[in-house]
């Protein structure tokens, strides 16, 4: 059964992902797919719980990484490094860290009752700037 809830979750995910027109806007669907589908995005990232090696999981886990390297190759060189993967991971890691913290109350002080997607979009901001103003 949890097989089944992380395959649709990550179905979903990588439908919400794909709507999304950059790197800023992917992260705000991803952590608007944590919010309104909880459960789903718990089972999909605890993999002791569902059978890992399921084609169909593979398959919807597959279209969401594409979805999420899209973004990252949407970016000018100079907003993402050296390194498309680390520019990923940094991506990745921003958007889950910030949609795990909002799913456990964390973040309830920091976002002082603002929208999360519009602190999230500010957070982005911080780290990946555009080239132009990096140097200045």
């Amino acid at each position: 059964l949890l097989t089944a809830v992380a395959t649709e979750g990550y179905a979903l995910f990588a439908d919400a992902l794909a709507g999304a027109p950059d790197l800023r806007e992917r992260g705000v669907a991803y952590v608007r797919f944590a919010a309104t589908h909880p459960a789903h995005f718990q089972v999909m990232f605890q993999p002791d719980l569902y059978r890992a090696d399921d084609p169909d999981l593979l398959s919807a886990q597959a279209r969401a990484t594409d979805a999420l390297r899209a973004g990252v190759a949407d970016l000018p060189p100079g907003g993402r490094g050296e390194d498309d993967r680390l520019a990923g991971v940094a991506a990745w890691s921003l958007a889950h860290g910030f949609a795990t913290l909002l799913l456990s109350g964390n973040l309830a002080d920091a976002t002082e009752g603002r929208d999360p997607e519009v602190v999230f979009r500010s957070l982005t901001g911080l780290i990946f700037t555009p080239e132009n103003r990096r140097d200045g």
